[in-house]
């Protein structure tokens, strides 16, 4: 899409000088992005291609306001994730390709309304196939907004699309033990469960971005926090991570 700029201004110079009409410009737009995506030609292409010459054309010539614009490009974003997620070839993966490692930031929210919602940073690393995306180790720190409690996960994770091909959502499975630290002379060690769900976002050959929903169990057990006596048992948190694997 970084070609979609000189596309739109070459098209709108042809339509100033006269050159070509409507369905000409339209197929000039759909050999420039065929050349620039390097898609194999096929019906269901055809039409992708075509919808986003027709936008694109629209936008050259001012005929489509920029609501119109985003939401018709939403929908044609959606539809070639869903296309091209089904038609990409089998991962082939080799080499130093079978490790992995990963960052993500995200939040947890109290569902126990014991004000103990947070922020999260996660790392890992691992083995992948090309039916696994990471079978791993990693660590969390939870920084819990509302109070100084802090927890320190550590947990084995398994990430997989239940596919061999490039697949849109996939299962994301977590658990471990948590180490809470309640105060400086107040530790707890517990048991961590984390099962989420994960949307695939940009990617390439050597990344991947994703969004995960998951559920946090953090088997943490009563305590008092300076004059407060927090009657948590356990600790059940809806957490939302944003991540990149390499």
């Amino acid at each position: 899409m970084s070609n979609v700029s000189p596309i739109v201004i070459s098209c709108w110079i042809k339509k100033r000088q006269g050159i070509g009409g409507d369905v000409e410009i339209n197929h000039y737009i759909c050999r420039e992005y065929c050349q620039i995506s390097a898609k194999e030609f096929n019906i269901v292409h055809f039409f992708d291609i075509y919808l986003f010459a027709w936008i694109i054309k629209r936008i050259a010539m001012k005929r489509m306001n920029i609501r119109r614009v985003a939401l018709v490009f939403a929908l044609v974003l959606w539809a070639s994730v869903a296309v091209n997620g089904a038609e990409n070839a089998p991962r082939e993966v080799s080499g130093w390709n079978h490790f992995a490692w990963g960052a993500e930031i995200g939040g947890g929210i109290d569902m126990t309304s014991h004000d103990m919602s947070s922020i999260n940073l996660d790392a890992y690393f691992g083995y992948r196939n090309s039916w696994a995306e990471v079978i791993g180790v990693g660590a969390e720190v939870d920084m819990m907004v509302n109070n100084s409690v802090r927890s320190f996960p550590v947990y084995a994770v398994f990430r997989t699309g239940f596919s061999r091909r490039p697949t849109l959502l996939f299962m994301d499975l977590r658990a471990g033990v948590a180490f809470n630290n309640i105060t400086d002379s107040s530790q707890q060690t517990s048991g961590y469960v984390s099962p989420g769900i994960g949307v695939n976002l940009a990617g390439g050959k050597t990344f991947q971005s994703y969004l995960v929903v998951s559920y946090v169990y953090n088997g943490l057990k009563p305590f008092t926090l300076g004059e407060r006596y927090i009657n948590v048992d356990p600790l059940s948190m809806a957490c939302v991570r944003l991540g990149i694997r390499f």
